[in-house]
């Protein structure tokens, strides 16, 4: 009976332990899941939120040539702007392959790339003018401000989906902070769990034994008596 009992204790926390690495296994695995989910859509939101501003640096180096070259009507100070637009081409590609997340997302893709073919249009026009006509023709294009005007368009949807982009890039992170404390506490819960089970466990273990050892004692002097009294 006392063996049976002490074989029952070993398979009960044999099974109390497996389920709980199997139950920490389990956790750990769904979190890591989740966080590689996580880091995939935070690294589309850091190639989103890079495209958007490069976008944007493009067409101030643009517009830098462009203001160099009517001031001075030196070729020279054209090498931004020639830089920026084998940027820009590259760059529009870039923010056409971006993995659209919203409908609201893809109208500012759409109207962003508009206002570039805009913006570029309106420097090549002011350039020739320049070119052509001289440096009064391209400053009567430059004081209309389309240029300016196309540029705050430029601005306020980067300045938008900059603020998206951080706010989403804020609200993984303090996921994937909330994932690590959780999957910390859950280790300390799960090891102080099998701790009190094994603890719990050589308790049981050693009552029994001494149980054992008890009624051992107690039968081989019930024996050594009765042979005592056999003797007599």
């Amino acid at each position: 009976m006392i063996s049976f009992s002490i074989r029952k204790a070993i398979v009960v926390g044999f099974i109390a332990a497996l389920c709980i690495i199997c139950f920490f296994a389990f956790y750990t695995y769904r979190n890591m899941k989740k966080g590689e989910e996580n880091q995939n859509r935070l690294d589309e939101t850091l190639v989103s939120l890079k495209a958007f501003e490069t976008i944007y640096d493009d067409l101030q180096n643009i517009e830098t040539g462009q203001r160099g070259y009517i001031i001075s009507g030196d070729s020279n100070f054209l090498q931004p702007y020639e830089e920026g637009r084998t940027h820009l081409t590259y760059d529009s590609s870039t923010i056409r392959s971006l993995v659209v997340t919203s409908a609201r997302r893809n109208d500012d893709i759409q109207q962003l790339l508009h206002l570039v073919r805009s913006k570029m249009k309106f420097v090549d026009t002011t350039i020739r003018a320049r070119s052509i006509f001289g440096k009064d023709s391209a400053e009567k294009l430059i004081a209309t401000e389309r240029g300016k005007n196309i540029m705050d368009s430029v601005r306020v949807i980067v300045a938008r989906v900059e603020a998206e982009d951080r706010a989403v890039m804020n609200r993984r992170n303090a996921q994937f902070d909330l994932a690590a404390r959780r999957t910390t506490n859950l280790f300390f819960w799960l090891a102080g769990l099998f701790l009190f089970f094994s603890v719990t466990f050589f308790l049981l273990f050693r009552r029994d034994v001494r149980k054992r050892l008890r009624v051992q004692l107690a039968s081989e002097v019930s024996r050594k008596t009765v042979e005592f009294k056999d003797i007599l």
